[in-house]
């Protein structure tokens, strides 16, 4: 037998990730809705670490220059929180100054770690 196709003939689809997970759909990007009062500026060489919380942003570099003029990486910290139909929320964490926080960086990494 040969194995050749007809003309016009489409190959056999092999099934995809999405529907060896059991998934009704192949995986598709979708714009999602802020419905919280809080943004982030657009960033790049942050991390975004999953928690049980939601996903904890920290850190990356936004644009922002210090007084001498040279790019400042940031280090503030907002929990990314997925909501239902396409909706999502930051809220922003303050964190106490007298703490031994981690001071501004980029490109780093970052793991959550349960106690």
């Amino acid at each position: 037998g040969s194995s050749r196709r007809p003309a016009g003939q489409l190959p056999r689809r092999w099934p995809g990730a999405a529907e060896r997970a059991g998934m009704p759909q192949p995986f598709a990007w979708t714009k999602l809705a802020n419905s919280g009062n809080v943004t982030v500026s657009p960033r790049a060489g942050h991390t975004l670490t999953s928690t049980g919380v939601g996903f904890i942003l920290f850190g990356g570099m936004d644009g922002r220059r210090n007084d001498q003029g040279n790019p400042s990486p940031n280090s503030d910290v907002y929990i990314f929180q997925p909501g239902s139909k396409g909706t999502f929320e930051w809220k922003q964490v303050d964190i106490d100054p007298g703490s031994q926080t981690p001071p501004a960086r980029t490109l780093h990494t970052a793991v959550s770690v349960s106690p």
